[in-house]
């Protein structure tokens, strides 16, 4: 029997090598989220390879083969960890789909999970979006690797408005794959209703 390869639509491969941590069960929402932003912190290209080969080796194992993973953390002694991932699923030869997220904001914009050292500006967050792109961003029908817009993170303040991040290209159009709205409200945040628009 032969059937088309499965796509998994949301995944996060860092999550991978922070599994059956038994501090964490049973917690709620933000107080689980914050013991899993706490060893994020450590991260390192090294790591985030090693993570996306064993998430990506699992999907490939069960007859997936195109993933969607969305990252969303970036140390800042890892800056290029979008680039071990594409390194590591072009190794396994999956098709896979880039999301870089960040958040933007730690506890005083509504985040009590994120720890300061992971909050990045939004113009250092666009620039590398835009890296990202021009390097990886395959705009066939059925490209290998692409990318897309995700969500910035989950926040229990409604959003400022703050328009279109300056840095964003008015050449790179790109579709918003998923939205999350701000909790207790029905508002997207503009980064992701107005930079995948330009």
């Amino acid at each position: 029997v032969i059937i088309p390869g499965m796509v998994n639509t949301h995944h996060h491969c860092a999550h991978t090598v922070l599994r059956n941590m038994p501090h964490t069960y049973g917690l709620p929402l933000n107080s689980w989220l914050k013991s899993l932003y706490a060893p994020l912190q450590c991260f390192n290209e090294e790591t985030i390879y090693a993570a996306t080969l064993g998430a990506l080796g699992d999907l490939l194992k069960t007859g997936c083969t195109t993933s969607v993973d969305h990252h969303y953390v970036f140390p800042r002694q890892a800056p290029r960890m979008i680039d071990a991932q594409v390194k590591a699923a072009g190794k396994l030869g999956i098709r896979f789909h880039v999301m870089r997220g960040s958040p933007s904001t730690g506890a005083e914009g509504g985040c009590p999970h994120v720890p300061p050292a992971l909050v990045e500006p939004v113009d250092h967050m666009v620039t590398d979006c835009v890296r990202v792109i021009e390097a990886y961003h395959d705009t066939n029908r059925a490209p290998w690797c692409g990318w897309a817009l995700p969500p910035a993170g989950w926040s229990t303040k409604p959003p400022r408005r703050s328009g279109r991040p300056g840095a964003w290209p008015n050449t790179i159009t790109l579709r918003c794959t998923a939205i999350w709205p701000t909790a207790g409200t029905n508002t997207p945040s503009p980064l992701k209703s107005t930079a995948a628009h330009p």
